[in-house]
C-alpha cells in the first residue's frame, strides 16, 4: 500500500470521525432545546384541579347504617341506569373481563370482551435485548373507545363502548390451518333485542395487517340523527425492547399522513409529554417505536383529531404512553366503518407491501443522496444478512465495514 492510500485512508477516517462527532453534538444540543422548550409550554398550561371524591375521605362517622344507606342508593343509581339506558344495555355493564388469543405466522393477537379491543400483541419473530418475546403492547396500557349519543328515547345518553361488556363470535380454532387464509373475530355490543353494533377484526395468515371493521345492525332509529360524527379513543404503551432507553425514546413518537398526501407528519421527540389538536383530514396514526409501529388505518379519512404521548421515566421500562382522539363522520345512512390496524416492524421491505398509504415514509431514509445509498444498499444488505444473523448488533457492524470497504 503506498503512501497516497494511506494518505486517502487517514482523510476518509478524519472526516467521518468529524461528522459523526459534530452530528452527535448538534442531536445534543437540538434535544436540550427542545426539552427547554417543551417545559416553558408545560408549565403554561392550566393545572387540573384535583380533588378527593367523598366516598374515599376519611370519615370516622361512618356506621353500618350509613353503609346500608350507600347500598340502596347504589341498587337505585343502578336501576336509574337501567331505565335510562335500556335492560340490553345496562346488562352489558355487568359482567367479567374475558381474553380470547389468535396466532398467525407472524403475529399473536389477544383480544378482550371489555369494550371489544385488541388487548395485546406479540410479535413472533422478534425478541427484547433480553431475549423475552416482543410485546408490541401490554393489555394493561390498551384502550379503544368509541362514543355515540342515543336517541330520546334514551335520554341522548352518552355511550362509550370501553365501559361495556361485548359477546363474542370467535372461530373455532385459535390457530391457522393448512387451508386457511384468513379467520374473523367478531365482538358484538348489544344495545336492544333485535339491534347490536360488531366489531369485527379479520386476521390474515400471513401478514401484519388486521381488517378493523365497525358494523352498526339496525341502530339506524336508536343513534341520535344530529350527531353529525362518532368519537374514537386509542391508546396503548410502547415498552422499552432496546437496551438503551434514551436512543430508544429519541426515535419514539406519534406520526400521521394526510389523505392524498406522500409524506407524513410527525408529533416530534420529547422527555417529558406532548400533545398536538390536528384540524384536518387524516389517513392514518402511528404509534412509532424505534424499530416497530402500531398504525390505525382509515379506509376513507378520518375527520380532525388530537394525538399526544407522555414519557415514562427510565426505570419503568417503557417508553411512552401514546393516545389519540380521532373523529369519524356520521349520517342516519351509515352502517360501518372500514379501518385496519398494522403491528409490525418499522421494516421497508415489509412497509412497502403498503405502498398507496406511504407507511415507509415512517423509515428516516435520509435526504436525496442518503437516501437513495440506503434504500438501494444499505437496506439489501442489512435484510439480506438478517436472513442468516439474528444479531442486529452484528449485522450493523459488517455493514459498517462493508460501506468503508466501499468508500
Amino acid at each position: 500500500m503506498d503512501k497516497k492510500t494511506l494518505l486517502g485512508l487517514l482523510i476518509i477516517g478524519v472526516i467521518l470521525f468529524g461528522f459523526s462527532w459534530y452530528n452527535g453534538k448538534q442531536q445534543k444540543e437540538l434535544m436540550r432545546e427542545q426539552t427547554r422548550l417543551d417545559s416553558i409550554a408545560a408549565s403554561q398550561l392550566p393545572q387540573p384541579e384535583i380533588s378527593t371524591p367523598d366516598s374515599l375521605r376519611a370519615d370516622s362517622s361512618v356506621t353500618v347504617a350509613g353503609a346500608e344507606a350507600d347500598s340502596a342508593r347504589q341498587a337505585q343509581a343502578a336501576e336509574a341506569l337501567a331505565q335510562h339506558i335500556g335492560a340490553t344495555l345496562y346488562g352489558a355493564t355487568q359482567g367479567e373481563e374475558r381474553r380470547f388469543t389468535y396466532a398467525n405466522d407472524l403475529l399473536k393477537i389477544t383480544f378482550s370482551n371489555k369494550g371489544g379491543r385488541v388487548a395485546s400483541v406479540e410479535l413472533s419473530k422478534y425478541k427484547t435485548y433480553t431475549g423475552e418475546p416482543l410485546e408490541l403492547f401490554p393489555d394493561t396500557s390498551s384502550r379503544f373507545n368509541l362514543s355515540f349519543f342515543l336517541r330520546k328515547g334514551y335520554g341522548d345518553a352518552q355511550i362509550n363502548t370501553s365501559d361495556y361488556y361485548f359477546t363474542p363470535i370467535l372461530p373455532a380454532s385459535t390457530d391457522f390451518t393448512a387451508d386457511e387464509s384468513s379467520k374473523e373475530i367478531i365482538m358484538r355490543l348489544k344495545v336492544d333485542s333485535a339491534s347490536w353494533i360488531d366489531y369485527v377484526y379479520t386476521l390474515h395468515s400471513d401478514s401484519y395487517r388486521v381488517d378493523f371493521d365497525i358494523r352498526f345492525h339496525e341502530m339506524q332509529n336508536l343513534l341520535t340523527p344530529t350527531q353529525t360524527d362518532m368519537e374514537i379513543a386509542w391508546q396503548n404503551a410502547g415498552p422499552q425492547n432496546e437496551k438503551g432507553f434514551d436512543n430508544e425514546n429519541n426515535y419514539t413518537t406519534i406520526a400521521y399522513n394526510y389523505p392524498g398526501q406522500d409524506g407524513i407528519e410527525e408529533l416530534g421527540i420529547s422527555k417529558e409529554s406532548k400533545s398536538e389538536t390536528l384540524n384536518t383530514k387524516i389517513k392514518w396514526v402511528a404509534f412509532k417505536q424505534q424499530f416497530f409501529s402500531s398504525i390505525l388505518i382509515a379506509e376513507n379519512e378520518f375527520q380532525n383529531g388530537a394525538i399526544g404521548y407522555s414519557t415514562y421515566p427510565a426505570t419503568d421500562h417503557y417508553i411512552k404512553m401514546f393516545h389519540t382522539q380521532l373523529s369519524v363522520a356520521y349520517t342516519p345512512q351509515t352502517e360501518q366503518y372500514d379501518f385496519s390496524f398494522y403491528f409490525g416492524p418499522n421494516k421497508f421491505s415489509v412497509l412497502k407491501q403498503y405502498a398507496d398509504l406511504h407507511l415507509q415514509k415512517l423509515i428516516p431514509l435520509g435526504g436525496w443522496i442518503i437516501g437513495w445509498v440506503n434504500r438501494w444498499l444499505v437496506i439489501p444488505t442489512f435484510d439480506f444478512l438478517g436472513n442468516y444473523i439474528s444479531n442486529y448488533g452484528l449485522i450493523i457492524l459488517l455493514l459498517t465495514i462493508f460501506i468503508k470497504i466501499l468508500i
